[in-house]
């Protein structure tokens, strides 16, 4: 019990002690002054022998003491370590299955994209083609006994159907670019960068083809540019852009900017223009690649995307 209460409150017992063995003193300084049997030495001596027991008792109870939070800090050093290693491990978990999560949500996308295009492209685009043939046998053959209104519905008919089909090959061009597999990427960018030129004049340094890169990263490198674009296009107010495509050792870096208004990449991270660079990058950590977005109020935007190119690519290559 007396062993129990040292460990549950060790002050408190080493305090009682020496109020124990001072009250001694005290009783055996009263006796020797009412008896006068003994002198001052006697006096001396016991409490020099009280003092040298109290000071072992406190050496001693500070001793344990000081072991018992040694042996609890290490206990406590120990169950922390092994908590912060089971929350690591979880956040990694979980952040690896958030990764392959998305990564599955933008193949999935690709290949959906990829279906629908083939649609537009197979389906709609034969009805409209033939509907288009048919509109302008009807012009040919009732051009001579159809009134003016009727003709210029006819008109207006084939301008229809030709306007649309014009927009199924934009849409086709858009979910899924037939030149990024037929050219590559370096001519898939040079059209795409013609296309947003009607809005911003771009300026083009892309080499002569580049090797090494795989369709998917092909593919990744393109979607990157082309929401890059599409940024520039709704929020950048910018007169001048510029696409880089540059092959540096085993990586390939895409560098898209702008003389725009700039933005705040850490203010606005959550907003619409967040998204889209939070997919370019999710885009680059596919293939084990880092984006760098660089922005500021008034100062423009750049946009850079670096891949690595695996020595195996490189061989299929050439």
């Amino acid at each position: 019990m007396t062993r129990a209460l040292f460990q549950s409150n060790p002050t408190r017992v080493l305090l009682c002690v020496a109020g124990l063995i001072v009250l001694a003193l005290s009783m055996i300084v009263w006796s020797t002054q009412q008896n006068h049997v003994q002198g001052a030495e006697v006096v001396v001596q016991y409490v020099g022998l009280a003092l040298s027991a109290l000071s072992l008792m406190l050496m001693i109870g500070l001793f344990r003491v000081q072991q018992r939070q040694v042996v609890l800090r290490a206990r406590i050093q120990h169950l922390l370590k092994n908590e912060n290693s089971r929350l690591e491990a979880m956040v990694a978990a979980r952040t690896q299955a958030l990764n392959d999560l998305a990564s599955h949500l933008t193949q999935a996308r690709e290949e959906e994209r990829q279906r629908i295009a083939r649609e537009l492209h197979d389906q709609m685009g034969a009805w409209l083609t033939a509907a288009n043939m048919d509109a302008q046998h009807l012009k040919r053959t009732m051009s001579l006994g159809t009134d003016t209104d009727t003709q210029a519905r006819l008109d207006r008919l084939s301008d229809s159907i030709a306007s649309t089909i014009q927009l199924g090959r934009r849409l086709v061009d858009e979910l899924h670019p037939p030149l990024l597999a037929g050219l590559g990427l370096v001519d898939a960018l040079r059209v795409l960068a013609q296309d947003f030129e009607l809005d911003v004049p771009v300026r083009l340094e892309l080499p002569s083809q580049v090797s090494g890169l795989g369709e998917s990263q092909s593919l990744a490198l393109y979607r990157i540019a082309q929401e890059s674009f599409t940024n520039v296009r709704k929020y950048a107010r910018a007169e001048q852009v510029t696409l880089r495509l540059r092959m540096d050792q085993d990586e390939v870096c895409l560098t898209i900017e702008d003389d725009g208004v700039g933005f705040d990449p850490d203010r606005e991270a959550g907003g619409c223009t967040g998204h889209g660079i939070a997919g370019m990058r999710h885009r680059t950590q596919m293939f084990n690649g880092n984006l760098q977005v660089r922005s500021a109020k008034g100062e423009g935007t750049r946009i850079e995307a670096r891949m690595p190119v695996s020595a195996r690519q490189q061989a299929l290559a050439a």
